[in-house]
């Protein structure tokens, strides 16, 4: 590993880089918990540890240092990751030798990717100020978008032609014609057994999609009336997704938002750029847009890294995001966003709806948003008639399934009396002893969600239990002696676990182990891998986990990955346990003989082969041995979490 990547590792600190993207809390000495970021989960299955430097979810099975950690939220290679934290960290970087092939490859095709980008983007910003680009620009003017707009957001049009970014990108730059494929700019087709390469984007103004450190990864493209190649029934179309974009992780603006989110400590969501962009031309800087898709766990990132004190949904209200957005109200909650839902009259979109009542009229529906669960709360009681008794029940229980899913207690009794209130006005009551009743009636049904969520625990089966114990009566000899070694396999695994665990955290038990211990002795293949990658390094040097998991298999290297931020990590480890783990191994392999010759003398029996008094004696012996071993398996002061 080079000097400097070492230093970055040494420097950064695992917890501060995680913090910007979800919400850590503490979990134990130097460890932290936190919803995982790299799938949708409600009870929080990601762990982080900041002397050993590392992540790993119990869920997802993502694990690594904070390279890793970067390369797979950010969706960026090493290489860029590692100048990130360099220049976060003051580390001065030097020509790097140390990259393995794969990694300079996938450098390099994402460097060549995006020059073919920018090269795009050029372009197209050429042919709008060109005598062609004369459409284009009318119909920017007819959506009031100014000069300043457009260069703001790099607008430009794709000319009405099947070859003309073709030429540009291939002949006037070089590029390889499978990067501009690749890059999504170009079609490639095969027709009757010809190869034919022609621009994706004709007769359409065109939108650059940036990442967050403001480098065009894609393009959107709006259908202009009129021309001769272009597609005006599809009316906008996405670059497709590919090595440099992947929609369900970009907020379009997000790099261009980012201090005006600082300034207003707010944050104004959209579906689409052009909502976004009528928004910035109206003065509201701080909107980002989801480019049509429902929000996701990466989005959620992304909005928490802009550290705004209020999230602005503004969506259509009868659109397939507005409904997707109501249902990710945990996943809010567990970034720690607050959500305020912005409602338009007359279900206009951001952009039609500014044009109609221009900036003050937006400022006031801003001012009139909602929390995300009492607008949830409005919608689920929104068909039902609360002054009907059976729809009145049917409202309730739908409020309490929402209700009972707010945090705060302080807020749910809030929603409580709020619908308490609506069923008095709904009654034309407003006597306080009638509304306190109503309030108890929600809360029981608030209260009542959590039981009937809650898994049961299957009965038990007092007579299929006696059953059980009868046949277990029944088992021959031979099979107890079998069956207690079995029921041996889990705890000899369990004894391996914690041994790997004294390996990974504290050098100082390394040599004892590892001399008492060989490789070919631990019982499971992947803890021997994982032993013999520790002979490597030297007696009291501290294992990095990453390093480790680099020189290991996938299935050895994700082991250790969940070994290193378990539970059995933070048992405490003396040199009694230390002994019990390794004897408990060494009495596995005792057994494993042992039950070798007793498969022999059943053989001899079976056959009606004559058995020695030796081989006798033996046999009983070893019974006497298992039967113990039985009863005292049964006993769990002997269990290892004891410490005896």
């Amino acid at each position: 590993m080079d000097q400097s990547t070492e230093e970055i590792r040494e420097k950064a600190d695992i917890v501060d880089i995680v913090s910007q993207y979800v919400a850590l809390r503490p979990a134990g000495p130097n460890r932290w918990k936190a919803c995982c970021p790299f799938h949708d989960e409600k009870t929080p299955s990601f762990n982080v540890s900041r002397d050993k430097g590392y992540y790993h979810c119990f869920g997802c099975k993502a694990s690594g240092d904070v390279f890793k950690f970067l390369m797979q939220v950010e969706n960026i290679p090493f290489p860029e990751a590692k100048k990130q934290l360099a220049d976060r960290y003051g580390v001065v970087l030097r020509p790097n030798k140390e990259l393995t092939p794969a990694q300079q490859a996938a450098y390099s095709e994402r460097d060549r990717l995006l020059k073919v980008m920018a090269a795009a983007v050029a372009f197209f910003r050429e042919q709008l100020a060109g005598n062609g680009g004369l459409a284009a620009r009318d119909y920017a003017r007819s959506r009031g978008l100014s000069q300043g707009t457009l260069d703001r957001f790099g607008i430009g049009y794709a000319p009405d032609s099947w070859e003309s970014l073709h030429h540009h990108l291939v002949n006037k730059y070089g590029f390889k014609v499978e990067d501009t494929v690749a890059a999504g700019m170009l079609i490639e087709r095969n027709d009757d057994g010809r190869s034919r390469v022609y621009d994706r984007y004709r007769h359409r103004l065109m939108f650059p999609i940036w990442d967050q450190q403001g480098r065009v990864i894609a393009f959107g493209g709006r259908a202009l009336e009129g021309g001769n190649t272009g597609t005006p029934e599809a009316k906008y179309i996405n670059s497709p997704e590919g090595t440099l974009f992947k929609k369900s992780q970009v907020l379009y603006g997000w790099h261009i938002a980012r201090s005006e989110v600082g300034r207003r400590e707010s944050v104004i969501v959209t579906e689409g750029y052009m909502d976004t962009i009528a928004l910035h031309e109206a003065g509201f800087a701080n909107a980002v847009a989801t480019l049509g898709t429902a929000l996701t766990v990466q989005h959620a990132l992304a909005l928490r890294r802009l550290s705004p004190k209020v999230v602005y949904l503004c969506y259509d209200g009868d659109s397939a995001g507005m409904q997707a957005a109501l249902r990710a109200g945990p996943m809010f909650a567990a970034n720690e966003l607050e959500v305020q839902v912005v409602t338009l009259s007359g279900g206009d979109d951001p952009d039609t709806y500014i044009r109609k009542h221009g900036d003050v009229g937006f400022e006031n529906a801003l001012r009139e948003a909602r929390p995300l669960a009492q607008y949830r709360l409005e919608m689920a009681i929104a068909p039902f008639d609360l002054s009907n008794l059976v729809q009145r029940t049917e409202a309730v229980r739908a409020a309490a399934e929402i209700i009972a899913g707010v945090a705060s207690e302080s807020e749910r009794n809030g929603y409580i009396d709020w619908l308490a209130d609506r069923w008095g006005l709904a009654e034309g009551s407003n006597d306080p002893t009638r509304i306190s009743l109503a309030q108890t009636a929600i809360r029981r049904e608030v209260e009542g969600v959590g039981k009937r969520h809650a898994p049961s625990a299957p009965p038990k089966n007092i007579w299929q239990q006696r059953q059980q114990a009868a046949e277990a009566e029944k088992v021959q000899t031979s099979q107890t002696i079998s069956e207690t070694m079995a029921a041996g396999a889990s705890g000899v695994a369990k004894a391996e676990r914690l041994l790997l665990c004294s390996l990974l955290g504290s050098p100082s038990w390394r040599a004892r182990i590892l001399n008492d211990l060989p490789p070919e002795q631990w019982t499971q293949e992947l803890h021997g891998e994982v032993a013999i990658a520790l002979r490597q390094f030297s007696d009291n040097e501290p294992i990095n986990p990453a390093e480790l998991v680099e020189r290991l298999s996938p299935e050895a290297g994700a082991l250790v990955s969940e070994l290193v931020l378990s539970d059995e990590a933070q048992t405490p480890i003396d040199d009694l346990v230390v002994q019990d783990c390794i004897q408990r191994v060494r009495n596995h392999w005792n057994r494993q003989r042992e039950r070798e010759m007793l498969d022999m003398i059943r053989l001899k029996l079976e056959r009606g082969e004559e058995i020695s008094e030796e081989e006798r004696a033996t046999y009983l012996n070893n019974l006497k041995s298992a039967l113990v071993s039985t009863k005292r398996m049964s006993n769990p002061q002997n269990d290892l979490s004891t410490g005896h």
